[in-house]
């Protein structure tokens, strides 16, 4: 994360609104607001972490709601014959 905070960005403009009558409009808005005062505002790593860490929580909520949480058949099997088939499966056993 900190890694990622340290690289630099760089944006290349492409034109691909030239000619398209409502794109023309929005670059044409766009152009007005890049000659506002522009503010820069910095954010500590905390606060960076904080709102990814945010976001990628709602996301996995979202994508797990539906999930069962219900033990497999191998787990609900004593240790014991847990081991049995693990031998058996990766040929640890004297047969």
């Amino acid at each position: 994360m900190a890694q990622l905070l340290k690289q630099n960005m760089e944006f290349q403009w492409i034109p691909s609104h030239c000619g398209i009558p409502g794109n023309e409009r929005a670059d044409r808005l766009a152009k007005e607001g890049s000659k506002q005062d522009q503010t820069t505002e910095l954010f500590s790593y905390q606060e960076v972490k904080s709102v990814i860490k945010g976001i990628y929580s709602e996301r996995w909520k979202a994508e797990n709601t539906n999930y069962s949480f219900k033990r497999d058949m191998m787990h609900q099997l004593f240790r014991k014959e847990q081991c049995t088939i693990f031998r058996l499966r990766t040929g640890h056993c004297h047969l």
